[in-house]
């Protein structure tokens, strides 16, 4: 019996040592495991720092690079500068008079245009007998010569039919800004009359088809000049049954 017991006590002595010597031996390897890991990280860390202060530095060159090309730019500069300044220096007084000639040449200049021989308006006496079925939508804008948009006292509009007098006007005057102060005002004939709105618009109704002028006068302000008219013209065409839209501009 007492064999049986210290057997039996060997035994579970030997399997306790065993078992111990086991778990040592997963310890050692989780051990060395971890301490691989640890010793990758900071391998890692280390290839980036190094990418960062490599990636760094090439900047930095490039900055200097382009500082030194900078500096001998402006050196480059400053010597041709100095070369090009006595001749500068010599043409400040021819530069003075030319300034001052074109100052006096343009206060002498017309502020506005008036190279337009004028036109003298008359209604045509017969009833006018064609009825058309047609429409004249048109705008009209005036500008100044700094590009500004300005309107005009008593703008009237005219409707013309196509004859030898307008378009001589229209051909030899108004296109080619001309006037001739020895001759009369322009008689023409007009078939209807209107004026502009506020938004600077204006329409014809019951247009026949055919060939048409549109003459728009106005008036110079007093203050800029006195009993001057200034003109927007354009020839339109029209057909049956048509909505014509016409844009006129003037720059004064």
């Amino acid at each position: 019996m007492f064999k049986h017991i210290f057997l039996l006590t060997s035994i579970l002595f030997f399997s306790a040592c065993a078992e111990r010597g086991h778990k040592l031996s997963i310890n050692k390897q989780t051990q060395t495991v971890t301490a691989q890991s640890v010793s990758d990280l900071k391998k890692d860390k280390k290839n980036t720092t190094s990418d960062l202060t490599r990636m760094k530095n090439a900047v930095q060159k490039e900055q200097k690079k382009s500082i030194v090309k900078k500096q001998k730019d402006k050196k480059i500069e400053d010597k041709e500068i100095k070369k090009v300044s006595p001749i500068q220096f010599k043409q400040k007084p021819i530069a003075k008079k030319i300034k001052k000639h074109n100052l006096h040449t343009n206060r002498r200049k017309p502020l506005i245009n008036l190279n337009t021989q004028q036109l003298n308006f008359q209604a045509i006496d017969k009833t006018y007998h064609k009825f058309g079925t047609s429409e004249i939508h048109g705008h009209v804008i005036y500008l100044t010569q700094s590009g500004q948009k300005i309107k005009l006292n008593e703008s009237a509009i005219y409707i013309l039919p196509v004859t030898d007098s307008v378009t001589r006007w229209y051909e030899n005057y108004y296109l080619k800004n001309k006037y001739n102060a020895l001759t009369q005002s322009t008689l023409v004939k007009y078939i209807n009359k209107t004026h502009l709105n506020l938004e600077q618009n204006f329409a014809f109704y019951g247009i026949a088809e055919g060939s048409y002028y549109i003459i728009i006068e106005s008036n110079y302000p007093s203050s800029v000049a006195k009993n001057q008219k200034v003109y927007v013209a354009k020839k339109l065409e029209v057909g049956r049954y048509k909505k014509v839209m016409a844009v006129l501009s003037k720059k004064l």
